[in-house]
């Protein structure tokens, strides 16, 4: 190829403004931390620096699509034989970032500017007289005439015989880690060591050479999530670009089409601990733990007398159980809950105790007996028993005496760990949505139990679990 012949090299950032365009009909808004990523990423592609790369950035604010899908279709334009692994905390997101790369390069505007860059391999199938490119037909991989490969898979996954980058000189690749750690795990230990460990384990021993980078795209979580634990035990292996939501300086947003100031300056004066935490975290990519109480005594509203039974759509029990009746061991708890459909939860009724299996068995049995009547043509609902201690137990023989017990574990959609459900019921609490009756003797001592609870641990928080687990299936029921 003559010089003369040559295309001129478009930037990462000017790639984008032709892929938006030509592929999706949009515009591409090139903001100042849009060029300060392309600064870093193009220190690994020119070899400025073997460092690995953390992108922090909040929700929204298109890391993933650049740092990504943009960066890897631009990449195969140019070193058309690079091969990259794209980790996910999922593998359909794994499976869309691949879709949507592969998806731009074998469209014709792509082929046409640039005739050196990636292409697929022309063997074709006859189905239905459409003409399908049998290389790029796998959802998680294709591989590029010149020796280029994708390859996407999700946490846990296992991947054998592929690796990122090539073992010639300069880049040729690279390995993508894109949010690994849910939100709603984020103060679960155990899923925070999944993570890590799956990246330690799996993820960082895919390098075909030493210096291909590693690049990790999050939104900050936790002091402890993989960024925070990886800058603790190598920082001098990493480079860490942070782009906070709202500047420090300004007290503006970084882009106000994606986070406006004004929903940034709410957050970050609220009272609530789960807004001001996850401004920290998640939007400035500062998280602290400086959660003293996360339920505040003040928020509880209270009624008086009997609740408005024509309001509610719903009565449930709900129960936490302990393992057994000695004193250290947190209590066994029921509760009756009247939902009001998307408006209101009153706690009408709550009674726990340490004891013994057989007790247990009967004062659930009475609770449930005192409370099984029509009230506005609704019946009594479910008894709810969370899936963990005596509650497997007490829930199967519960069924086999009538009862309609049902076990209850936090679907895929929920925090798995109890202070994220604590922090996601503050919402309902602090808008004074949840009442408490002010007349029962068992009020004073769950309020102070609330009050009480924070990360660090408490003695005892099973009044908290149930209430959590009351407003988790509220949330499934439409309350918001």
């Amino acid at each position: 190829m003559n010089q003369q012949d040559a295309p001129r090299l478009l930037t990462l950032l000017e790639f984008a403004k032709v892929m938006f365009s030509l592929q999706y009909n949009e515009s591409y808004e090139i903001l100042s931390f849009h060029k300060d990523l392309e600064t870093e990423l193009m220190k690994r592609v020119t070899g400025k620096t073997s460092k690995n790369l953390f992108i922090c950035m909040p929700p929204r604010f298109g890391k993933s699509v650049l740092g990504i899908r943009v960066f890897t279709s631009w990449i195969l334009s140019i070193f058309p034989d690079s091969k990259f692994i794209i980790a996910a905390n999922t593998s359909d997101l794994a499976r869309d970032h691949v879709k949507e790369i592969r998806n731009v390069i074998r469209s014709d505007w792509y082929q046409r500017l640039f005739p050196y860059g990636a292409k697929f391999k022309q063997n074709k199938i006859k189905k239905k007289k459409t003409e399908i490119l049998s290389s790029s037909t796998r959802s998680d991989h294709f591989a590029t005439l010149q020796g280029g490969e994708v390859k996407g898979i999700g946490l846990g996954g296992l991947i054998t015989g592929f690796g990122a980058g090539q073992k010639r000189p300069g880049f040729a690749g690279c390995i993508f880690c894109d949010d690994l750690l849910k939100e709603q795990d984020c103060f679960s230990p155990t899923q925070r060591d999944i993570a890590y460990n799956w990246f330690k384990n799996t993820i960082s021993s895919r390098k075909n050479k030493d210096d291909t980078p590693m690049i990790l795209i999050m939104q900050r979580l936790h002091p402890d999530d993989l960024v925070g634990r990886l800058l603790n035990e190598e920082p001098q292996k990493w480079d860490i670009i942070n782009i906070p939501a709202l500047d420090p300086a300004t007290q503006k947003s970084n882009w106000e089409k994606a986070k406006s100031t004004a929903s940034l300056l709410e957050m970050q004066s609220s009272e609530i601990e789960l807004d001001k935490y996850l401004f920290l975290a998640k939007y400035q990519q500062t998280p602290t733990m400086d959660i003293s109480s996360a339920i505040k005594a003040h928020w509880w509203v209270k009624y008086r007398g009997n609740a408005p039974y024509h309001e509610i759509t719903t009565r449930i029990i709900t129960m936490d159980t302990a393992y057994k009746a000695k004193t250290y061991n947190d209590e066994s708890v029921m509760q009756l809950w009247g939902l009001a459909q998307g408006d209101k939860a009153y706690l009408l009724d709550m009674d726990h105790g340490r004891w013994e299996f057989p007790e247990l068995l009967e004062r659930t049995k009475q609770f449930y007996k005192k409370h099984n009547k029509i009230l506005y043509d609704r019946r009594l609902g479910n008894l709810y028993i969370e899936d963990k201690a005596s509650g497997t137990s007490l829930a199967q023989t519960l069924q086999r005496e009538g009862v309609p017990a049902k076990l209850w574990l936090p679907i895929n959609t929920e925090p798995k760990d109890k202070m994220s459900r604590v922090l996601e019921a503050t919402r309902f609490i602090a808008a004074g949505r949840v009442l408490l009756p002010d007349d029962k003797p068992f009020t004073n001592d769950f309020i102070r139990q609330c009050s009480e609870f924070s990360p660090e641990g408490v003695t005892h928080d099973d009044m908290v679990d149930a209430m959590t687990m009351a407003l988790m299936i509220w949330r499934r029921m439409g309350a918001k």
